[in-house]
Order: C-alpha cells, then sequence, then structure tokens
C-alpha cells in the first residue's frame, strides 16, 4: 500500500480511487492537526432539508482569523445513509485542500474531460440574460404643415 509521509513523519495510507492516489479527509485532517493544533475547523449546515444539505466549512488560524471556507452540497438521493455528514466531510476536505493539505491528492479538486460542465465545482456560472425591452411601436409622426 502507498502512503504519503507527513513533514513529522507519520505515514498516511492513500487509498487506489479510479487508479489516482486520493488522501482520505480524515487523514487530511490529522496531518493538518499535527502541524496546526490549535488552528479550528468550525462547521455549518447552512441549508438542511430532507432533500439535500449544504454545510460550509471554515478553517481559522488561533486569532480566529478566517484562513479557508469552503462548501459543499450533498443530496439525500445521492447519499441516503449520511447525506448530512458526507456534505460536512466534504466541505472539510475542500477547506483543508485550499490550504494544501492533500491538493495533489483530493478529488474535490480534480476534474477532467469527463466531467460534465454542471458538476465542475468551481465553473463559472453564466449571468441571466437581462430581460428584453418590448419593441415600441413605430410610429410615424404625420407631417406638419406650415401655415404661411
Amino acid at each position: 500500500m502507498r502512503t504519503f509521509k507527513t513533514p513529522k513523519g507519520t505515514e498516511l495510507p492513500f487509498l487506489n480511487l479510479k487508479g489516482k492516489d486520493y488522501l482520505l479527509v480524515s487523514h487530511r485532517i490529522c496531518w493538518f492537526r499535527e502541524e496546526k493544533p490549535d488552528w479550528a475547523i468550525i462547521t455549518k449546515a447552512t441549508h438542511f432539508t430532507q432533500d439535500f444539505a449544504v454545510v460550509e466549512a471554515s478553517i481559522e488560524d488561533p486569532t480566529g482569523r478566517v484562513i479557508a471556507t469552503a462548501n459543499k452540497m450533498q443530496t439525500a438521493k445521492g447519499f441516503p445513509g449520511g447525506y448530512l455528514e458526507k456534505a460536512e466531510a466534504g466541505a472539510v476536505g475542500r477547506a483543508l485542500a485550499f490550504l494544501g493539505y492533500g491538493t495533489a491528492m483530493a478529488q474535490e479538486l480534480e476534474e477532467d474531460e469527463n466531467t460534465p460542465m454542471n458538476e465542475i465545482a468551481d465553473s463559472p456560472i453564466a449571468p441571466k440574460a437581462a430581460p428584453k425591452a418590448a419593441p415600441k411601436p413605430f410610429i410615424k409622426a404625420a407631417p406638419q404643415v406650415n401655415p404661411s
């Protein structure tokens, strides 16, 4: 099994995911805690219904300054066994990846030519077209007669 060695020497196992090395979020948390024991990971469910959950994860330094923030949405249909927890883990994984923890081994930031455009996390959203004003009717002005 291939492993990743943190700067302090802890060996974390890679998971083979679709032929690529993937460092689980739980292992990225271990690495992060090893290097930044006094930093905070804060999560908050910003939307939660019976159909889906959106979770925001923020990473704060010891002064309370937010260093990274990420969001993850998960549907109940896509992960019925715990969609809130999956959204939370995904948000934490993305926030850690933004700080460089596992960036090269984080599927949360990967996209390829087979990824549909509507699934790319950071794809630009096309602006909605402004409503077109109704064309003004063409009114031909009557010729003015100059009495002379």
